[in-house]
């Protein structure tokens, strides 16, 4: 529950801090709860304290009371917990600043599993309210969320535990409760990110957050390709070609397909040159693996293998049906020594074949030291929004610092694939996805496997249609943004006319694409920014 709510406050780009006190906790205007707030939680003197922070202003955000005593302070009188609830509808009409970004069904109806497969999905608790005014309902018509005022103060109850509306999906263990795997629109983590975001705009009248998108762009569109068949091996310079001609550096993730199997023959030996025009052209050279077998996520057949591979001692081999001698170690370290040698440049990110994703994936991408990764849907996953990783792909794992950043839009259409003849529909359904994350000014990785060129055409035609407040940008170049958003930290203070925003690195390293959002900021006459080295830093 703490990273999950950590993760939910730090794409919204918002600082804070954690802790186990209530004496600390109450000095700040807005608290938010991670535990359950159980009956033997807080002292009488800990819950009275909370009482009088909120009689007297403050705002608390919890997920759960079972505290009866601070029943009144939530306008609660009693709850009701069970596994069979499946569906969360908001209220979004009860205040424009809550629910700014909730202007399509997908946001305004989530899903917690998939009733076709599962009985039961995750755990939510409902609420008899008596004083608390209701912000949304499961499709059963019981309260799943509220707010109550409270004297001076305000209190906010969600039904849903953070971990498993966040943490649960990102590790591919939710009830099946996205509603496509791809190229579609799923933002049933991201709602709770805005739902968060609009409560502290409500209550904290200059906060300031770091914006979800590069510099005063409104949205990215980062742009990604698959070089896995002697196809894309043959053409995937032209798409570069294109590209450099129209100022765009994308990302290229190579297959080192260097044997000959039932899959594919050997496209890496005698390509290197390719590789390497396409890198000295500004492009982005990243890892999408050796072998490329469909079964890389079936355990049995793929162990996580131990380094120390080279392409001499590792020869993975798929027979039409079944892989063998193929390990997660061997692909991830293998390939990105061989693109290395090629490019002299550090190969940063992988991303399996079929995004096929191994439970022991991020353990090897960890110890391999890649700090990225773009192996999930993020229709799957939920969430439009990068997120840094759990070991084993468990709710347990420990946190790595690999960060993914999921995958939006592709080529691949499972349904009516992308042809010669559809590709102009195809290329109309990626603007109605790209333009509902626009909104929300969330970005977008877009995935083409360059393998024939009227896809060239379609992205073409797809670019060309991108707002002009939207940004084209790489894998490498995205990720190396978002590390440096998630590590720096703000903290403001007024001077009469003057807001000063001190960050938490010296200048040297900030990211120059780093930008923020002042809530009523055109109050002020004067906004300074500072490094903390108390360096002024010039913005635009």
């Amino acid at each position: 529950n703490l990273f999950s709510l950590e993760h939910l406050l730090k794409s919204g780009g918002f600082s804070y801090t954690t802790t186990d006190s209530v004496n600390f906790a109450i000095k700040n205007n807005i608290v938010l709860t991670t535990s359950n707030l159980e009956s033997t939680t807080f002292t009488s003197v800990e819950r009275d304290s909370i009482k009088q922070f909120v009689k007297r202003g403050g705002v608390l955000i919890a997920t759960n009371n079972k505290d009866a005593l601070l029943d009144s302070c939530f306008g609660i009188t009693a709850t009701s917990f069970n596994y069979t609830r499946f569906y969360l509808n908001f209220k979004t009409q009860y205040d424009t600043t809550i629910f700014k970004f909730f202007d399509d069904p997908l946001e305004k109806q989530i899903r917690f599993g998939d009733t076709a497969d599962y009985t039961t999905c995750i755990g939510t608790r409902a609420f008899s309210p008596n004083t608390a005014d209701t912000l949304a309902l499961y499709e059963t018509g019981e309260v799943a969320a509220t707010h109550n005022k409270y004297y001076a103060g305000h209190t906010y109850m969600l039904g849903t535990q953070y971990k498993e509306v966040v943490l649960r999906p990102q590790v591919k263990q939710d009830y099946s409760a996205n509603r496509d795997y791809s190229n579609n629109f799923e933002p049933a983590q991201d709602v709770y990110i805005y739902f968060i975001a609009g409560i502290l705009k409500k209550h904290e009248k200059y906060i300031v957050n770091k914006h979800t998108a590069p510099c005063n762009f409104k949205s990215a569109l980062i742009i990604t390709h698959d070089v896995d068949a002697t196809t894309a091996m043959n053409l995937f310079d032209d798409y570069a070609s294109y590209e450099r001609t129209n100022n765009i550096k994308s990302t290229y993730l190579i297959t080192t397909h260097y044997m000959h199997d039932e899959l594919a023959k050997n496209f890496y030996d005698g390509y290197e040159g390719d590789i390497l025009k396409v890198s000295e052209m500004g492009h982005d050279i990243q890892s999408h693996s050796v072998s490329h077998v469909p079964d890389f996520d079936i355990e049995t057949i793929v162990p996580m293998g131990s380094p120390g591979n080279t392409k001499n001692n590792y020869q993975p081999y798929y027979n039409g049906s079944v892989s063998s001698n193929v390990t997660v170690f061997g692909e991830a370290e293998v390939s990105k020594n061989l693109l290395e040698s090629v490019t002299r440049k550090e190969v940063s990110v992988f991303r399996p074949g079929y995004l096929a994703f191994n439970t022991k994936l991020i353990n090897v991408l960890d110890s391999l030291k890649y700090p990225f990764s773009s192996s999930h849907s993020a229709n799957d996953v939920m969430t439009h929004f990068p997120f840094f990783q759990h070991m084993d792909l468990s709710m347990n794992g420990r946190l790595t610092r690999l960060l993914e950043m999921p995958n939006t839009i592709s080529d691949i259409f499972s349904s009516d694939p992308m042809s010669e003849q559809n590709f102009y529909q195809k290329v109309d359904e990626w603007k109605t996805v790209f333009t509902k994350c626009y909104n929300n000014n969330t970005n977008v990785v877009l995935l083409i496997h360059p393998t024939r060129y009227y896809k060239i055409f379609a992205q073409q035609q797809f670019v060309s249609s991108l707002p002009q407040d939207a940004v084209i940008s790489n894998l490498a170049e995205y990720g190396n943004y978002w590390v440096n958003r998630n590590d720096v930290n703000v903290i403001t203070a007024i001077n009469t006319d003057t807001l000063i925003i001190n960050l938490s690195k010296p200048k040297s390293q900030i990211n120059s694409m780093l930008s923020f959002v002042i809530n009523n900021g055109r109050d002020f006459s004067k906004i300074k920014v500072y490094s903390s080295d108390l360096q002024l830093i010039n913005y635009t």
